[in-house]
């Protein structure tokens, strides 16, 4: 399958934003951050967008999705 990785305010490795990127069927947002990017202390502070929705990094893509990654941040 194949999934359009938009925009990303978090570095991964293998490619840039945007471009266009072949993942296995049932790959999750999770999988893929872990094969790309070796996100793992930070993944509580990414906000996974698919298709324009906000989605739990469980989420499992599909063929034709749109992604974007944010960074979450907090100030005072």
């Amino acid at each position: 399958m194949t999934v359009t990785f938009e925009k990303s305010a978090v570095p991964l490795t293998g490619f840039t934003a945007p471009s266009t990127v072949t993942l296995a069927e049932g790959t999750t947002i999770r999988g893929m951050l872990q094969r790309f990017g070796g996100i793992h202390d930070e993944e509580l502070y990414v906000l996974p967008v698919v298709n324009g929705v906000s989605r739990h990094l469980d989420h499992v893509m599909r063929d034709g999705d749109r992604l974007s990654l944010f960074t979450l941040s907090a100030g005072g």
